[in-house]
């Protein structure tokens, strides 16, 4: 998997985990798609760049993880959206709950792809 791909399905992950519990925060070290350990720091960049650029709101923690991570504003509001690109009357944050749990990497990717057609 190329570093876009794994981007976005790192994204549609925790964002699927975020939208289900919202507005209760999470912790990243319990997301089980998170973890491999040969891709702690991709997946620290990858939160870094999320926090960084106002989507979630948490505590990077040295082992590539997040505490009491949340979306924002903007990330929930982006989450709530429902684009023309899925095809179907789903947010995106539903969208994604759906595909994580029945675990598929490509429609999870897909759907955190529609994340950042907002901007």
């Amino acid at each position: 998997m190329n570093n876009p791909d794994k981007f976005d399905y790192i994204c549609g992950v925790l964002f699927a985990k975020l939208y289900e519990n919202f507005p209760v925060p999470i912790k990243t070290a319990d997301i089980e798609e998170f973890d491999n350990p040969e891709e702690y720091k991709f997946r620290m960049h990858s939160f870094r760049w999320l926090k960084e650029n106002g989507l979630i709101e948490g505590n990077l923690v040295s082992d590539g993880s997040m505490n009491n991570v949340r979306a924002t504003l903007k990330g929930l509001t982006i989450l709530k959206v429902t684009p023309e690109s899925l095809n179907q009357k789903k947010s995106v944050g539903e969208a994604l709950m759906d595909a994580a749990k029945i675990k598929a990497p490509d429609l999870i990717a897909e759907a955190a792809k529609s994340i950042f057609l907002r901007f």
